[in-house]
């Protein structure tokens, strides 16, 4: 996202996995199954809850490998008036938010 460096992309996906939404616009890895991923099987699994993933990596449209964190949500979304189950996932850098929580000074 051009105005914050902590978010790298906001992605929404159906139930089986087909991609419906993300911004900014890049394409998913062909050899990557969403529905596989531990961060999407959760939240179809537990529709009340929000997930976090461990940091791991992922290539970005800008050939960048970001070390980063996914917070994903299940969630319903309309196409063509039609509702729809899906996931909703964020995908935020790592080093961004390390680099916030290194000013953070608690206590005195």
């Amino acid at each position: 996202m051009k105005t914050r460096k902590d978010i790298v992309s906001i992605s929404v996906f159906s139930e089986k996995g087909d991609l419906s939404a993300v911004y900014p616009p890049f394409e998913y890895s062909a050899e990557e199954n969403v529905t596989q991923q531990r961060w999407f099987r959760l939240a179809v699994e537990s529709p009340e809850r929000l997930f976090f993933s461990s940091p791991h990596f992922r290539e970005t449209s800008h050939g960048q490998d970001n070390r980063i964190v996914s917070l994903s949500r299940n969630t319903n979304f309309y196409r063509m008036e039609q509702g729809i189950g899906g996931v909703l996932v964020v995908d935020m850098n790592f080093n961004e938010i390390d680099e916030m929580f290194a000013r953070v000074s608690l206590g005195k």
